[in-house]
C-alpha cells in the first residue's frame, strides 16, 4: 500500500511538475499574443485599416437598414397584392350580378378618365377650400387686431 501511495506522489509531482510548465507556457504564449495584438494595432494604422474597418462596419449598417427597407417593401407588396386580389373578385362578383359575363373588360379608357375626372373634382374642391381658409385666416387676423387696439383702448380710458 506505502508503494502504491509512493507512486502516487511521484505522478502528482510529476503533474504538477508539467502543469507549472504548462503555465510557464501559457504566460509565454500570452505574451507572444499581447504583443502581435500591439503590432497588429500599429500596422493597421500605419496602413489606412482603421478606416477601412470604419467603411466596412457603416456598410454593414448600410446593409442592414435596407434589409430593412426590403422588408418593409415586400410587407407593402403583399398587402397589396391581397387587394389587387380582393378587387378582381369583388369585380367578378359585380360582373356576375350584371349578367355581363367573365369575358366582358371594363374599358379602361373610361375607367381613366373618370378617375382624372373626379381627381379634378377633388383639386377643384381642395383650391376653393384652402381659400377659403385664407380668407377666413385673413379675417381672423383682423378680429384679432381688433381686439388689441380694443384692448389698449380700455386701458388708457383706465389710466385717466
Amino acid at each position: 500500500a506505502q508503494l502504491r501511495i509512493d507512486g502516487l506522489h511521484q505522478t502528482e509531482s510529476k503533474l504538477l511538475q508539467e502543469c507549472r510548465n504548462m503555465e510557464g507556457k501559457l504566460e509565454t504564449i500570452q505574451q507572444q499574443l499581447r504583443r502581435a495584438k500591439e503590432k497588429n494595432i500599429l500596422y493597421e494604422k500605419g496602413h489606412g485599416l482603421e478606416d477601412a474597418i470604419r467603411y466596412s462596419t457603416k456598410l454593414e449598417a448600410d446593409i442592414e437598414r435596407r434589409n430593412f427597407d426590403i422588408k418593409q417593401l415586400n410587407q407593402k407588396y403583399a398587402e397589396q397584392k391581397d387587394q389587387c386580389l380582393f378587387l378582381r373578385k369583388a369585380c367578378d362578383i359585380l360582373k356576375e350580378k350584371a349578367n355581363l359575363g367573365p369575358e366582358y373588360s371594363f374599358d379602361v379608357e373610361e375607367i381613366n378618365t373618370a378617375l382624372k375626372l373626379e381627381e379634378n373634382a377633388l383639386i377643384g374642391e381642395n383650391a376653393e377650400l384652402s381659400r377659403q381658409l385664407q380668407c377666413l385666416e385673413g379675417e381672423r387676423n383682423d378680429l384679432l387686431g381688433q381686439l388689441r387696439q380694443r384692448a389698449v383702448e380700455i386701458g388708457e380710458k383706465g389710466v385717466k
